[in-house]
């Protein structure tokens, strides 16, 4: 066989064990921050708050136009749940004048 036929399959090969190194990678940044929150949990001062491990996945791909959208409406639900709320306990507790 011709070797510049297998420069290819070399190619491939890079890229398949640069990914897996990639993967191993972000599996060790996992398991860094699962133990180090553990760590800081069990030798935090009683009066501070514990450290939560990470809500979400480490996003390795660029959020879509879509995601983004949808992100932010998610926010703009949140931030109009907090001032109805806020506006409604200002009128139960008898605040409701002009100033």
């Amino acid at each position: 066989m011709n070797p510049r036929r297998l420069k290819p399959y070399k190619e491939a090969e890079r890229i398949k064990l640069q990914n897996e190194n990639y993967l191993l990678w972000l599996s060790g940044y996992y398991q860094y921050e699962a133990v180090s929150t553990a760590i800081h949990n069990a030798f935090r001062e009683k009066n501070t708050r514990a450290q939560p491990y990470l809500k979400e996945p480490i996003e390795i791909f660029e959020p879509t136009e879509e995601e983004l959208e949808e992100r932010a409406e998610i926010e703009r639900e949140k931030v109009i749940a907090f001032f109805t709320a806020m506006e409604r306990k200002y009128n139960r507790e008898g605040g409701g004048g002009d100033g």
